[in-house]
């Protein structure tokens, strides 16, 4: 079965900051992506500074990291 890879959209405001860290506690901080408009400083694990307004950009990420799973 194939790594769960997750992305989170919104890192940086108040719930999504909670649920990257609860989900980094589940499935390892390298298998949960950070993402937000703007840069998140230094995190436990993968950070990108996404606009989930720009279809390309979301695609890319998500080829990238070989994500699976969005909460947004």
């Amino acid at each position: 079965m194939k790594q769960d890879r997750i992305l989170i959209i919104g890192a940086g405001g108040q719930i999504g900051s909670v649920l990257t860290e609860a989900l980094r506690k589940v499935y390892q901080p390298d298998n949960v992506i950070a993402s937000d408009l703007r840069d998140l400083g230094p995190q436990e694990g993968p950070v990108e500074v996404l606009n989930a307004l720009d279809p390309a950009a979301l695609e890319a990420i998500v080829k990238k990291w070989e994500i699976n799973q969005i909460y947004h």
